[in-house]
Parts: C-alpha cells; structure tokens; sequence
C-alpha cells in the first residue's frame, strides 16, 4: 500500500513530456515501451442538475503497432485489467460540478479546472464519486495515436481506468482511500501551470494527429494532503504533473476528459 496518495511516480518529469504525443497508452510509460506507429513513421509518441457525460465517441480507427513480444505481453496483460474492471456510471454528487461556462471552452481551462477538481479529494466521502464525477466529464477521440490499441469494446471505460487502476493513478486505491479517511484526510489543490507539450505540437504542425478535436496538456499543480492522527494535524506537500487528454471543438462543442497518460508527484515537504 503506497504511504501517500500523490507520491506515486513513474519517471522524471521530462522524459514523461518528451514522449506524451507519440505514446499510445498511459500503460506504456510504466512498462517501459516504446511503440512504434506506422502512420507516422517514427516512435510513439455541475451544471445544476445535469450529470450526462460528454457526448462519446467510438469511431476510433485501428493502428498497427510494431512492437517486440515482451512489449506485447505487457499491452495484453494492462488490457486484460481493463476488461476486466468494471464501468463507472457518469453521475455527478453533491460535491462534485461538472465543469461548465468558459473553462468547458479553452482547453487551458479546461485541464486547470479538470486536474484541481480530480485531485481536491476528501476521503470520508465515497471514492465512487470522484469516479463517478470523471466518467460524467469523458468524452472520447477517434485519434489512433491515442486510443488505438484499447479494444473497441472497451474504450467508455478509459477515462476512469486511467485515474485510477491503469498505469497514471492521481485516484488512491480503495484500501487507501479508506485509510486516509479514517485519518481525516482530505487535499487541497494549488494549479501552476497548464502547458501544451512541444512533442504534441510539433505533431500537430507535422500533420500527425487526424482527429481535429483532440489535444493534449500537462497541468502542474501543488497537492497538500491534510491527515490528523492521535489529534495532531499533518501536511504533507507533494509537486505533481499530470498530462492528459483531451476532446473538445470542433468535434464537440464543449471539451471533455480522454485520459490520463503520464502522472508524476515528488514529495516537497511534510509537517
């Protein structure tokens, strides 16, 4: 069981930006692949009372990864996790908002306000929520780069998956989620920076990414967990960069949540 929800990290921050266009899946970077696309020649790269998701998209064309068959086994192996998780139905509690007015059309905004209100989370409250919040917000991207190698079948269920049981994980497992409530525990949330990578735009400038809709951002943010114990008060600070997804205009009219596909925190301090 990891000690702390946002220390989980699966590489240096830079390495994690250098490749986020030109890999397939969030599963990738952990395990260490490097797929290779034939379509691009080179290495992969609340409103009130409203709880509908993003309209979702499954037209995604298929892509033909060339991959070893150690890479393979890992892709089938992250796959198999994800048939067999279960769906999250998109419904939006009490304390959840879906994002609306002119964060929902900026895709900067958008990733500030999707990260923050991802990572504010309270733990005596039901994780199902928080879950339940993100599958509300997905949409998804007929870009193959992006979702090519998820099954077609299976592809409503990655924007929960990938917070949360796939290879990026900002959402603590249950067991630790149970914990950090019985701590009181609870994160407050600090957005620095949202930024579009330059592996990503360099794509888009190349003619590599079909679908017109998609875009990619990493929001850095400041994560501060507040957990009591024997009746004293901690803080724990935690720098972390998530990269993700995103669909938006002009294949759909507001944007919306794809997945996760790198997240990495570094402790900062702990008081």
């Amino acid at each position: 069981m990891r000690p702390l929800p946002m220390v989980a990290t699966t590489r240096p921050r830079q390495i994690a930006v250098a490749v986020v266009v030109f890999v397939i899946l969030a599963m990738l970077l952990t395990l260490g692949v490097a797929a290779v696309i034939r379509m691009s020649g080179g290495p992969v790269a609340k409103h009130a009372g409203s709880s509908q998701p993003s309209p979702v998209r499954d037209d995604a064309r298929d892509v033909d990864p060339q991959v070893t068959p150690e890479q393979a086994s890992a892709v089938a192996n992250e796959v198999a996790r994800l048939r067999n998780s279960q769906s999250v139905a998109p419904r939006i509690s009490s304390i959840r908002n879906r994002i609306a007015g002119e964060a929902s059309q900026q895709p900067d905004l958008y990733a500030a306000a999707f990260v923050k209100e991802l990572l504010t989370q309270s733990y005596a409250t039901p994780r199902d929520d928080l879950l339940s919040w993100v599958q509300a917000e997905s949409a998804m991207t007929t870009e193959p780069t992006v979702i090519g190698l998820i099954p077609a079948e299976q592809r409503s269920k990655w924007a929960a998956f990938s917070v949360s049981q796939g290879s990026t994980q900002p959402v603590p497992t249950a067991a630790d989620w149970t914990s950090l409530g019985l701590r009181q525990g609870r994160t407050t949330v600090q957005i620095q920076r949202v930024i579009e990578p330059v592996p990503w735009s360099t794509a888009i400038a190349a003619g590599e990414i079909s679908d017109p809709g998609v875009t990619a951002r990493e929001v850095t943010a400041l994560v501060t967990l507040h957990t009591t114990e024997a009746g004293i008060g901690h803080k724990t600070v935690t720098s972390v960069a998530l990269t993700l997804n995103l669909e938006g205009p002009p294949a759909l009219a507001n944007w919306g949540f794809v997945g996760a596909v790198t997240y990495d925190a570094v402790p900062v301090s702990r008081s």
